[in-house]
């Protein structure tokens, strides 16, 4: 993919968990849409995760390393305030992305869908499936239609007919 598409930042917010973090990185690295950043934010791990992730060598992966914990939601804003991306994702340590994962949720914004303006577009979301350790599909969450305001996904997660994750929101960073 061409580094003429718009930069999309990925957080991931880590800590003790240096398996799935670097399982992370490589779900991205792996993607499609080549032109992206990778901000990990290790929350003062003991386990070596800090370490992990800078082996693995690639210029798209930066990592920020908190020295003392910061908490969840400060780790999450670390990966937040780092981004430099035109669009961003949270993802979850322990979430992966499927291959083209970003090609598909940035296509709402790069005006890839008939009668869609992207400039009109402040978040795109697909359905996550939910496995286990052992790749058995637990659940897939719902779908929703392919174009709807804001105030519908909002209501939709509290009132439980929405089910995007983390994983599955791209929003415009600027927002």
């Amino acid at each position: 993919m061409s580094n003429s598409l718009p930069l999309v930042s990925i957080g991931i917010p880590t800590y003790n968990r240096r398996d799935l973090a670097c399982r992370a990185v490589r779900s991205v690295l792996d993607q499609s849409y080549g032109n992206l950043e990778i901000i990990v934010s290790d929350n003062a791990s003991t386990d070596g995760t800090a370490d992990a992730v800078e082996w693995i060598a690639d210029s798209r992966n930066k990592l920020l390393k908190q020295p003392s914990n910061i908490g969840m939601i400060g780790n999450f804003n670390a990966c937040l305030i780092a981004a430099s991306g035109e669009y961003f994702l949270m993802l979850s340590d322990d979430d992966l992305l499927e291959r083209d994962a970003l090609l598909n949720l940035s296509a709402p914004f790069r005006d890839c869908l008939p009668g869609i303006d992207g400039r009109n577009i402040g978040v795109s979301w697909s359905p996550a499936i939910i496995i286990t350790p052992n790749n058995e599909v637990r659940w897939t969450t719902m779908p929703a239609a392919s174009l709807e305001p804001s105030i519908d996904l909002v209501c939709g997660l509290f009132n439980g007919t929405r089910g995007p994750r983390f994983c599955s929101i791209l929003v415009r960073s600027a927002d």
